[in-house]
């Protein structure tokens, strides 16, 4: 952080500690993009990627992350970790409060908007690991499809491939960006690993006899 920026940050946080609410709002406009990405993880962590589809959602997340800071202003030193870090734990419960945990359905025959036979509704709380995991004990072909992209890719490349299929059925209109910021990664490269497993993933449906069920699936097919 630029010594006008840490200078501004002082100074906002001093106003809030003070009480003046004027110094939230110029927290939020100002200090906002790390804030945003530390709610972004938190919320995603908790399985709560619905949370994650509305930018309204996300804003007043935000705003509930920057009103844990508020309360606590008094005590922050200048010297110490960005506010953001310095409250991380006093935010987290806040937004596992307010956020719950999932129960949103979730239809396989959403996935990358074509419609397949698999007219399942699972919650999403987890990772994507974790909700393939819940479909494949209804639905065998959910286990089978975790599975094939696993032997054709690493283990990062099939969480990213699976978290932006996952995004994508919410009706995330930017899932790229979405899991890129909760991995690590910039959204074209999210883009491009998506694709490229989903394009290998293809070709193996085709040719493997023991994905063969995976063929009956119109989003797999050719």
């Amino acid at each position: 952080m630029e010594g006008v920026e840490r200078a501004r940050l002082r100074e906002v946080m001093a106003g809030m500690a003070a009480g003046d609410a004027a110094m939230l709002v110029a927290f939020v406009d100002q200090f906002g993009t790390p804030l945003r990405s530390l709610v972004r993880r938190t919320v995603f962590s908790f399985g709560r990627r619905d949370m994650l589809v509305d930018p309204a959602d996300v804003t007043d997340l935000v705003t509930t992350a920057a009103l844990e800071i508020f309360d606590r202003a008094p005590a922050w030193k200048p010297d110490g970790a960005p506010p953001w870090v310095w409250a991380e734990r006093a935010i987290r419960s806040a937004l596992a409060a307010s956020v719950g945990h999932a129960h949103v359905d979730l239809a396989i025959d959403q996935l990358d908007q074509h419609p397949v036979q698999l007219p399942l509704s699972r919650d999403l709380d987890g990772d994507a690991k974790r909700v393939l995991r819940h479909l494949a004990q209804v639905e065998p072909r959910a286990g089978l499809w975790w599975h094939a992209v696993g032997t054709i890719t690493s283990d990062r490349n099939r969480r990213v491939y699976f978290e932006f299929e996952l995004q994508k059925a919410l009706g995330d209109r930017s899932p790229a960006h979405t899991v890129g910021e909760m991995l690590g990664l910039r959204p074209a490269n999210v883009r491009q690993i998506a694709r490229r497993v989903r394009v290998r993933l293809a070709d193996r449906i085709k040719t493997d006899a023991h994905l063969a069920p995976l063929r009956d699936l119109r989003w797999f097919a050719a």
